[in-house]
């Protein structure tokens, strides 16, 4: 009886472990690196992205991005135009990849006259139109020159 139970527990976690993997036809995104959290002025912030896409349409598909800030909102911005993905990665089944956002500092800049705590918001739309999740930075400080 024992010996049913540990297997049972086993197939389980096998079956669990399995479809964490799962491509879905909404594209999935998760950040897997931000290259400073403090951005001086003449930096870029570089934040890599991690995606998934179940049919691979992502070649001509935007990126969104969003920066909030708590104390100097007309910091504040949502772009979906200035970052298109690159119509030179081919369409294949179940795609996994990644993408660098490069945001120079002349567009994030403050435009207070003291330094912005932001998060910044991405998210995914492939050439179907499918949105992903929107995943968001830790807290990041923007330097005012």
């Amino acid at each position: 009886m024992r010996s049913r139970s540990i297997g049972f527990i086993i197939f389980v976690l096998a079956l669990v472990a399995c479809s964490k993997d799962k491509f879905e036809t909404k594209p999935s995104l998760k950040i897997k690196e931000v290259n400073t959290s403090d951005v001086q002025p003449g930096e870029k912030l570089i934040v890599t992205l991690e995606y998934t896409d179940k049919e691979g349409d992502l070649a001509g598909g935007r990126v969104g991005v969003a920066k909030q800030v708590s104390n100097c909102p007309t910091s504040d911005f949502v772009d979906t135009v200035k970052y298109s993905i690159s119509g030179d990665v081919p369409p294949t089944k179940n795609q996994k990849g990644q993408i660098d956002i490069s945001l120079p500092y002349i567009f994030i800049n403050p435009f207070c006259s003291f330094d912005d705590s932001a998060h910044f918001k991405f998210w995914i739309t492939d050439k179907g139109g499918h949105q992903s999740d929107t995943v968001t930075t830790g807290l990041i400080i923007v330097r005012k020159s």
